[in-house]
């Protein structure tokens, strides 16, 4: 099951326009609003798109199918962004 990890070298911050992620290595940033930055938070490695979604639909209250398709469009974009990467391997068991 893919999971997904923040980038090397990618912190994130908020200024006066809102939240954004820094690649320290290109010098890049990214604006993302609160969703967008939500789903970001989640990728540590340790959950599946569905979990995330199940996270967002909780938080939203929005129904979790609907929150599936934005968390998938979302990562595919933050992949795009070199913000975040997959991680295949299934995390170390606790």
């Amino acid at each position: 099951m893919a999971r997904f990890r923040w980038a090397e070298g990618v912190v994130s911050g908020k200024d006066d326009h809102g939240m954004y992620l820094l690649n320290e290595k290109s010098g890049e940033t990214s604006r993302l609003d609160e969703a967008m930055f939500f789903v970001w938070a989640l990728c540590d490695g340790t959950r599946s798109i569905e979990e995330m979604a199940h996270q967002l639909a909780d938080e939203t209250g929005d129904p979790y199918e609907e929150m599936l398709s934005l968390v998938a469009n979302m990562l595919r974009s933050l992949v795009n962004l070199r913000l975040v990467a997959q991680v295949e391997e299934a995390p170390p068991a606790a």
